[in-house]
């Protein structure tokens, strides 16, 4: 059985969504991280610590050479929402959130832009419905910079 690691587009990385970084995920972060979350790791050769976005969780055999995921930087989702997808195409991400308020998908996307990352973001309506009263099913497309500035 292969160790967990996370998938993550990184800030730091030039066209970061066409080639997502695999890192292992320490144990104290094991039951936390989830796709969609903002996380810091290490990056390139200075192991210089750089934010990106978690678009995928999985396991992986050959783990020597991978470096950990330092921390969670925002739990975007609050404790009531269920990131239920992630899909990436080139540059844009998207994520479907489920149970989630129409206040929680405005605090999604206000952490998510906080995110050198993220160019905009933008709430997909035609994605969005409402369930149990005030819960709501809510999509989220996410553009992505193809490089950071400064970089």
């Amino acid at each position: 059985m292969g160790r967990k690691i996370a998938k993550v587009a990184v800030a730091r990385a030039v066209y970061a969504i066409d080639k997502p970084y695999d890192y292992l995920i320490p144990p104290k972060l094991a039951d936390a991280l989830r796709p969609g979350m903002r996380a810091a790791v290490p990056f390139g050769t200075g192991n210089r610590v750089s934010d990106g976005i978690v678009l995928a969780l999985g396991e992986r055999e050959d783990t020597a050479k991978l470096k950990y995921v330092l921390a969670l930087l925002d739990e975007a989702m609050g404790s009531t929402g269920q990131l239920s997808s992630v899909a990436a195409s080139g540059q844009v991400v998207q994520v479907q959130f489920k149970r989630v308020t129409l206040a929680q998908t405005a605090e999604i996307v206000r952490r998510l832009e906080e995110s050198p990352l993220v160019e905009r973001t933008t709430v997909n309506t035609a994605a969005t419905t409402e369930e149990d009263g005030e819960l709501v099913s809510a999509g989220i497309l996410i553009q992505l910079h193809k490089e950071v500035a400064g970089e």
